[in-house]
């Protein structure tokens, strides 16, 4: 991530790669986050607009990395005892599912998860049953009150 990519005023980063087309886009950013990218911009202590948002002197790449992150969580997660079938990689799915629920905008979440397939998305919305019955005694409670 680099500060260059941020967009503070309209809250989004701009994600410049990915494994597909879709994935170089504008991701919305909470304004915790916004505020929290802010403080630690401020704080940088060449005050640049340019640059990684998380370096690191110890990495080739000059900053933070995936694996490192992946590695970390990892080694956090057992320490608490988490099992290894949750994955860093969970934190995105349970976004585009609560997405789908608070949204009911698959095209909306499509696009701001930067998936190529409505289909892909989809695979993220987890049906309720209690809705569907609600909507049935709901009009079925109409059907004979009328």
């Amino acid at each position: 991530m680099r500060f260059e990519y941020i967009n503070f005023m309209n809250a989004f980063y701009f994600n410049p790669r990915g494994k597909a087309r879709k994935a170089r886009r504008p991701v919305p950013l909470s304004e915790r986050v916004i505020s929290q990218l802010n403080d630690r911009h401020q704080k940088q202590s060449s005050r640049k607009t340019e640059g990684w948002v998380f370096p690191s002197k110890r990495s080739r790449s000059g900053h933070i990395e995936l694996s490192g992150i992946e590695h970390m969580f990892r080694k956090i997660a057992r320490k608490l005892g988490i099992a290894d079938s949750l994955k860093l990689y969970c934190a995105r799915h349970t976004f585009g599912t609560v997405a789908m629920a608070e949204t009911r905008n698959p095209g909306l979440v499509k696009e701001v998860m930067g998936h190529e397939s409505l289909d892909t998305t989809m695979g993220y919305l987890h049906p309720e049953t209690s809705q569907i019955k609600a909507v049935i005694d709901r009009l079925n409670q109409q059907k004979y009150v009328t």
